[in-house]
């Protein structure tokens, strides 16, 4: 009795990246049977016309026709990349007063290359493994190796508050006679603290929105809202 065709032909590529896959299709006809291997061991269970191969190694497979004559097919070598690994640490707090910023830190090693997100978006010109943000959002570092594999990170989220108003409103004339004063206003809103300076230095226990100024000097008041953000 003669010996069936034994032949594999890929779907696609069978160089690929961790997570993908490749269909190997044996060649089809009446009263056929198929067993793959890998490396030369049966894989349980695959015994269609075709496999769906997602790990590296020596594929071939065993087709046997209606006269149980068996033959093997030449092997087709498929090779699976590893993915590299994607991290992110904040070298300080994420959450901070605007003006302020984080570093942003990516895994890193040899031959990586780096793109930055903000929510979901990539980053202009934000391609080193490091990465200054200084307003709110959702930050990702997408990490790709020399084998074109790429991962991304856990999000990490940038909180930047915003400072408050700080103005001062004199209720009258600032400029008097020895003993007269004069009030000076500050703006007012909810969760708003104050602390007056005279001359760049605190003025003891003047806490309050407004301030009675009775000596000469220049008056500054320090605003700080509910995220204890503060602006002069």
């Amino acid at each position: 009795s003669s010996l069936p065709t034994a032949t594999i032909t890929p779907a696609t590529t069978t160089t690929f990246c961790q997570g993908g896959s490749v269909v190997l299709n044996a060649n089809t006809g009446t009263g056929l049977a198929y067993q793959w291997k890998l490396n030369g061991n049966n894989i349980t269970g695959a015994t269609s016309s075709s496999y769906t191969a997602n790990a590296s190694g020596s594929y071939t497979v065993v087709v046997t026709n209606a006269n149980s004559c068996s033959l093997t097919s030449t092997a087709t070598l498929v090779t699976v990349n590893s993915l590299p690994i994607s991290t992110i640490t904040p070298a300080s707090t994420t959450t901070f007063c605007q003006g302020g910023s984080v570093v942003l830190n990516a895994s890193t090693g040899a031959g990586l290359t780096y793109q930055w997100k903000k929510d979901g978006s990539n980053l202009s010109g934000a391609t080193a493994p490091s990465y200054s943000a200084n307003t709110s959002g959702s930050y990702t570092v997408v990490v790709t190796n020399t084998s074109s594999c790429s991962a991304t990170s856990a999000a990490t989220v940038v909180t930047v508050n915003a400072l408050p108003t700080a103005t001062i409103t004199p209720a009258t004339t600032t400029t008097f006679c020895q003993g007269g004063s004069v009030v000076l206003n500050a703006n007012t809103g909810s969760g708003l603290t104050y602390q007056w300076k005279l001359n760049g230095n605190n003025i003891t226990g003047a806490t309050n929105a407004n301030y009675s100024a009775n000596a000469s000097g220049s008056y500054t008041v320090v605003v700080t809202n509910a995220s204890t953000c503060s602006a002069t």
